[in-house]
């Protein structure tokens, strides 16, 4: 699937590119200013990350991801849209590629063992991501 990040250059949205990247999508990008050192993470990712805003670079995208500074006037957002094309936030994305296949473990702020079930979910999704 080729994707495409609107604002690719955050901390979050580089992350993703990665994940992106690892499960085997092909991944572009743009953001207002990509500088190092997130352009120079994604570009060791493969990812080719442009300046600016330029609907061409939608073309034979399957998926739009905008992160969370993207406009609704964003010219990019407003051609998707125009377009139809699939386009999901920063966390959909992360839900649907990544999350939604996983055991959910959730522990109760309010009681004695919180740190507890917290750390028990951090070491189930090290454990799941290892095995994959």
């Amino acid at each position: 699937m080729k994707v495409h990040l609107i604002a690719a250059c955050g901390v979050g949205m580089s992350a993703l590119a990665g994940l992106l990247r690892e499960a085997g999508h092909t991944v572009t990008g743009s953001d207002e200013q990509a500088y190092p050192p997130a352009s120079t993470i994604l570009k060791n990712l493969g990812v080719t990350v442009s300046s600016g805003w330029e609907p061409r670079r939608l073309d034979g995208v399957d998926l739009v991801v905008c992160g969370n500074a993207v406009t609704r006037d964003n010219p990019e957002a407003r051609a998707a849209r125009e377009r139809q094309l699939p386009t999901m936030s920063f966390p959909q994305t992360i839900e649907e590629l990544f999350l939604q296949s996983r055991l959910t473990i959730r522990g109760r702020r309010d009681c004695h063992c919180h740190r507890f079930s917290r750390k028990l979910r951090i070491r189930s999704l090290r454990e799941r991501s290892t095995r994959q």
